[in-house]
C-alpha cells in the first residue's frame, strides 16, 4: 500500500475485547501440507494427546488458580483445529505456564501454528513493548502473531496499515513464499522471557504451610489437594450470604481439629493472609486473642489460615451460597467424598509429610526492592565477581528502567525546583547534545540565510528615515515627540471619522467637584476651591454603585472589586428603610 494514499495509517479503532476478564484463549492449526479431514483430526488428537502427556510431567500436582489447561476440537470454516480457554484469576503465573506449554508443544510439532490472545489482545507483544517495529500498531495486530517451532513470528504483508482476519493471516503462512513472515529476534526474547523459566518456575509456585483444620477438610484435601483453590477462592470473594454457613459449621465442624500441612500456591496463601477475618460467632473456631505480639505467633498463624480454610470449605458446599456450574461440580464431588470415605486418624495424619516453607517473601524488603529498581541482586551486592541475571529481559530495558529511576529520585531531591518547572540537568543536555552533532552538517547549508547585523541596521535607518551615516543611538527626544504627536493625531483622526459614522457614541462626563477633607471641612470653600475640578468617568461610577446596590447587602462582585481597593462602602438601605425610619422619628 503506497504511503501517499488517502487513508494510510488512520486509527482503526481500539480492539474490543471478546474474552472475559482474567481469561487467555488459545489455538493450534496444523498448516503443513494438504491433508484430509480425517488425517488432520487424527493429527490433532495426537497433538492433543501429546500436550496433556506434557502438562503431567511438567505441572504434576499444579495447582489452578481458577481453571486448567485443557483442549478441544474446534472447526473454523471447514477447518478443524485445537482450541482451549482459561480462567486464570489473580494468578498470572497460570496464563504464563500455558504460554510455556504450547511453545515447548509447538517446538515438538514443528507444522503447528499456535495463536494465544488474553483479555488484553496480543499480550506478548505487550511483554516486548519497548522492542517492537515501528510498524507495529494495537489496532492492526490481530491474527498477526504466531508461535512456530518454538520462535515468535509476525505475519506482516508489505506497508501493513490495516487489520487483518484470521483467514487472511492463515492464507498468509501458507505461501510458499515466506517474505511476510516476520522473526524479530529482540521481541521475540523480551516476549519468551518469563517463559524461558519454566518448568522449574512451575515448581517455585508452590507454598506449602501448616495449618490447623477440621479433619474432615483434611480428608477432602488428601484426596483432591487441587480444591485448595476454589476454597480460598470462595473465602477471598465471599459475601454475606456465603458467610451464613460460617456461623454454624454444619458439615465441617472445628471441635475436631488436626494439624497438617497444606500445599497452596504463593498467590492463595498471600490471599489468605493478606485478609483481617474474625471467626463468626458460633462457630467454635478457638484462636487466641488478638492482643500485640499474639498474630505474629507461629500458633495464631496455624489457626488463623486454617480457619479461613475450613470457612471457604463451608461456603463452598453450602446449597444456598450461589455458585458457578464448577463450583456446584467441585461441591457435589465433595459430598461424594465425605459420604463414602472416613476421616482420617491421627495414626495415618502422623504419616503423611509435615513441610512448611517460609512465608519471608511476603515481607517486601525495601532495600532490596530498590537494588530490584537499579537492576542489582543480593548476590550481585555480596561478590562483585558473581554474574547473576539482572532480572531484565534485555539489557536495553534495563538501562531504561535503570535511568527512569535515576531521573526520578534526582528530580524528587532537587530542592530548587519551583513552580517555574523542571530544569534540564546536564545528563539530559548531554543525550541532546548527541542530536545537535547530527545537525552541525545541516548548518553549513543555513549559512547563506544568517543573520546580517550592518545589513540590517541599514534597513532600519531607511525605514525610520534617517540619512545612511546616522546611527540608530543618535536618534534625539525631539523626534520621538514629533512621532507621538503624529500617532496621537492619527488616533483623534481615527476617532473623529468613527464619531461621524455613528459607530461610536460621545459619552458625556460630567466633571465632579472635589470635595475638601479635613478639620476645616465645615468652612466655606473659596473661589479656587469650587473651581478645581476632577475628570471622573461618571458612567463608570454609576456602574460601580449600581452594582453594588444589586447586591442588596450581600456578597457580590461590585463590593468584591470596591474591597480590593480598600473602599468600604455603606450599606444602602433603600427607600423603604427610609420610610421606616421616618415613621418611627414621628412616633417619637
Amino acid at each position: 500500500m503506497d504511503p501517499f494514499t488517502p487513508g494510510y495509517g488512520e486509527f482503526q479503532g481500539i480492539p474490543k475485547r471478546t474474552l472475559p476478564d482474567d481469561t487467555i484463549q488459545y489455538s493450534i492449526y496444523i498448516l503443513a501440507g494438504t491433508q484430509s479431514t480425517t488425517n488432520l483430526c487424527a493429527r490433532l488428537e495426537t497433538v492433543k494427546n501429546a500436550a496433556e502427556q506434557l502438562l503431567q510431567e511438567w505441572g504434576k500436582d499444579y495447582i489452578w488458580q481458577r481453571e486448567c489447561f485443557a483442549l478441544g476440537v474446534s472447526e473454523s470454516e471447514g477447518l478443524p483445529y485445537l482450541s482451549g480457554r482459561t480462567e486464570f484469576g489473580d494468578s498470572i503465573e497460570d496464563e504464563w505456564f500455558i504460554v510455556a506449554i504450547l511453545r515447548e508443544l509447538s517446538q515438538r510439532f514443528n507444522e503447528l501454528w499456535i495463536r494465544v490472545v488474553d483479555t488484553d489482545g496480543e499480550f506478548l507483544l505487550i511483554e516486548a513493548a519497548n522492542a517492537l517495529p515501528t510498524w507495529v500498531k494495537p489496532e492492526i495486530m490481530d491474527h498477526r502473531v504466531w508461535i512456530n517451532s518454538g520462535q515468535l513470528l509476525l505475519v506482516a504483508e508489505r506497508n501493513a496499515a490495516t487489520a487483518i482476519t484470521l483467514k487472511e493471516a492463515l492464507d498468509m503462512i501458507r505461501l510458499p513464499d515466506k517474505s511476510m513472515i516476520q522473526r524479530v529476534q529482540l521481541v521475540e526474547e523480551e516476549a519468551f522471557y518469563r517463559v524461558s523459566k519454566y518448568p522449574v518456575a512451575a515448581r517455585d509456585h508452590v507454598h506449602f504451610a501448616i495449618a490447623r483444620i477440621p479433619r474432615k477438610v483434611a480428608l477432602v484435601l488428601a484426596e483432591r489437594p487441587q480444591y485448595i483453590s476454589a476454597a480460598v477462592e470462595q473465602f477471598y470473594l465471599r459475601d454475606p450470604i456465603g458467610l451464613k454457613a460460617c456461623k454454624i459449621m454444619k458439615v465441617f465442624n472445628p471441635k475436631d481439629s488436626v494439624r497438617v500441612s497444606i500445599r497452596f500456591t504463593k498467590v492463595l496463601y498471600a490471599q489468605l493472609r493478606s485478609q483481617e477475618f474474625d471467626p463468626p460467632a458460633g462457630s467454635s473456631f478457638e484462636i487466641s486473642p488478638t492482643v500485640e505480639g499474639v498474630r505474629q505467633s507461629k500458633e495464631f498463624i496455624e489457626a488463623d489460615v486454617g480457619m479461613k480454610v475450613a470457612c471457604g470449605f463451608e461456603m463452598l458446599v453450602d446449597s444456598e451460597s450461589v455458585k458457578s456450574s464448577k463450583e456446584e461440580v467441585i461441591a457435589e464431588e465433595i459430598r461424594c467424598i465425605l459420604g463414602s470415605k472416613e476421616p482420617p486418624t491421627d495414626k495415618v495424619i502422623s504419616t503423611w509429610p509435615s513441610r512448611a516453607d517460609p512465608d519471608d517473601w511476603l515481607e517486601i524488603d525495601y532495600t532490596d526492592f530498590e537494588e530490584s529498581l537499579q537492576g542489582k541482586s543480593r548476590k550481585e551486592k555480596k561478590s562483585a565477581s558473581s554474574k547473576q541475571p539482572s532480572g531484565y529481559g534485555h539489557k536495553a530495558a534495563e538501562e531504561n528502567l535503570k535511568k527512569m529511576v535515576e531521573r526520578f529520585e534526582k528530580f524528587l531531591n532537587d530542592d530548587s525546583a519551583g513552580m517555574e518547572g523542571v530544569d534540564m540537568d546536564e545528563e539530559m543536555m548531554e543525550e541532546d547534545d548527541t542530536d545537535d552533532e547530527d545537525e552541525e552538517d545541516d548548518e553549513e547549508e543555513d549559512k547563506g540565510v544568517s543573520f546580517d547585523e550592518a545589513e540590517f541596521e541599514k534597513m532600519m535607518r531607511e525605514m525610520m528615515g534617517l540619512p545612511p551615516d546616522q546611527e540608530l543611538g543618535n536618534v534625539t527626544s525631539k523626534q520621538t515627540d514629533c512621532e507621538e504627536e503624529e500617532i496621537r493625531k492619527m488616533m483623534n483622526q481615527v476617532e473623529a471619522e468613527l464619531k461621524e459614522a455613528g459607530v461610536i457614541e460621545r459619552l458625556e462626563q460630567p466633571r465632579i467637584k472635589e470635595l475638601n477633607k479635613g478639620k476645616d471641612s465645615d468652612e466655606e470653600m473659596t473661589d479656587e476651591d469650587e473651581d478645581r475640578e476632577v475628570n471622573i468617568d461618571f458612567n463608570l461610577a454609576k456602574n460601580l454603585l449600581e452594582s453594588f446596590k444589586s447586591q442588596g447587602g450581600m456578597t457580590g462582585p461590585g463590593g468584591n472589586l470596591l474591597a480590593s481597593m480598600g473602599i468600604t462602602l455603606p450599606r444602602d438601605e433603600g427607600e423603604q428603610h427610609k420610610g421606616k425610619g421616618k415613621e418611627q422619628e414621628r412616633l417619637k
